[in-house]
């Protein structure tokens, strides 16, 4: 994947064929959907706005348009000139059940091939950090914090939030970044008695995240070992745990190792854990001040999960369920106020993610976009007019009605929904651009 490796034309690269994949997915939903039922279909496109490429296979037009962020397919009886056309090829002539099921296929779609590649990542190669299923016992508290102001300390074992039981760092990360500026009571075990703490969760970041500086005890493992570097003359292997420097524990993960190396004078001695056993090696680093370094690439410690494909699908059927539900909580935050609208990632954050897991290689490239997936299925049924949701839900109300909303009512709600749409994608994608300027 080298030509990811430039930033700028990777990440665009990169986002490019995540959207295409993902809107070539969402739109055949409805094209086949409506095809089945016989709807005539004008136009599928992949993009929207000009027209680049068009070819016409059958009735079909079959096109290729300019902006590759969202795609479309027409179908008789969308326009308004359209909409009480007698033809029963018509897609509003069609009883509500079909029409249901080509609106909503687009998204399933989605949600199905998030399930595949989530599977496929699980059944092949699913990096796992080695502390994230494990209960949080706090490794080391930031000293300009809210957890270091409301009294944390090292071997805390943080119990509950409030009312609900926290059984891994997983989730109570998810918990801690999705209630910025909250105070919550939580609930810790503290040598053998139990005891309650109140504090309040920060905003921190571009995303203005929760925040609350609480950190397992975070190891350091060499991944590379740079060729005739002091590290390899030293004897550092790839897979060595740094467990301490100069007999300082390294208990705050990569950044601390880094600036224990850069503030260095002279020769370091390294504590080593290698396939169970501790060793001591001496190494003297090259360079002076912020170059100074040993010739190691390190990262925090993960493993390696392949899973039965059986598991694998399970596993991924509770990646989505999991990945679902924090969804629907970020959401109604964002309605309460409870969270930042810079929360959401626009174009400009998708493509630089897009870029950097497709420089971490095939398994994170295809797992983020198992997520955009997930993402752009769960956000095409919500009930906003525009997005298919929307006519799901007008299809609802006439359901219970039992006749259908004039075509110029329809039309009337559709054109409030455009606007209330690019009103919001305005305003993250503004957000968007700010957060990555770092401008406030």
């Amino acid at each position: 994947m080298g030509i990811f490796n430039l930033p700028i034309i990777g990440n665009i690269l990169a986002v490019v064929i995540m959207f295409g994949v993902l809107v070539t997915i969402h739109e055949f939903g409805h094209f086949i959907m409506a095809k089945f039922f016989g709807v005539y279909v004008k136009t599928f496109s992949i993009g929207f706005g000009k027209k680049l490429v068009c070819k016409k296979w059958g009735e079909t037009e079959y096109c290729l348009s300019l902006i590759p962020l969202g795609g479309y397919v027409a179908m008789l009886g969308e326009e308004p000139e359209e909409a009480e056309d007698n033809d029963p090829r018509n897609f509003n002539n069609k009883p509500r059940w079909q029409r249901f099921l080509i609106l909503v296929m687009g998204a399933t779609l989605n949600i199905v091939l998030a399930i595949i590649l989530f599977t496929m990542v699980n059944a092949m190669h699913r990096p796992v950090p080695v502390w994230k299923d494990k209960p949080v016992v706090v490794g080391w508290v930031d000293n300009e914090s809210p957890a270091f102001i409301a009294g944390l300390k090292y071997g805390d074992k943080i119990l509950y939030m409030d009312d609900k039981k926290i059984t891994s760092w997983d989730e109570f990360s998810i918990l801690v970044a999705t209630n910025p500026d909250k105070t919550v009571k939580l609930k810790i075990e503290r040598d053998g008695n139990l005891i309650e703490k109140e504090v309040k969760i920060a905003e921190k970041g571009k995303e203005r995240a929760g925040y609350l500086g609480v950190y397992p005890a975070l190891r350091v493992q060499v991944r590379m070992v740079m060729p005739n570097s002091p590290a390899e003359k030293a004897g550092i292997k790839p897979g060595d745990k740094i467990l301490a420097v100069n007999g300082k524990e390294i208990v705050k993960g990569l950044e601390e190792f880094i600036n224990a190396v850069k503030k260095s004078t002279g020769e370091l001695e390294l504590k080593i854990e290698r396939n169970g056993k501790i060793l001591n090696l001496k190494v003297m680093p090259e360079g002076e001040g912020e170059n100074r370094k040993i010739g190691v690439v390190v990262e925090l410690p993960y493993k390696i999960v392949k899973l039965p494909l059986p598991k694998a699908f399970t596993t991924a059927l509770s990646d989505v369920k999991k990945y679902t539900e924090l969804t629907f909580s970020v959401i109604g935050k964002l309605l309460k106020g409870q969270m930042s609208i810079r929360s959401i990632s626009g174009p400009v954050d998708i493509a630089r993610i897009s870029g950097q897991a497709a420089r971490s290689g095939f398994a994170n490239f295809i797992y983020i976009m198992g997520l955009l997936s997930l993402q752009l299925g769960i956000f095409n049924l919500l009930p906003i007019p525009m997005l298919d949701g929307g006519h799901i839900f007008i299809l609802l109300i006439e359901g219970i009605r039992r006749k259908d909303l004039s075509a110029k009512l329809k039309e009337r709600i559709t054109t409030i929904g455009f606007f209330l749409l690019m009103t919001l994608m305005t305003l993250v994608i503004i957000s968007d651009i700010l957060k990555n300027l770092n401008l406030k």
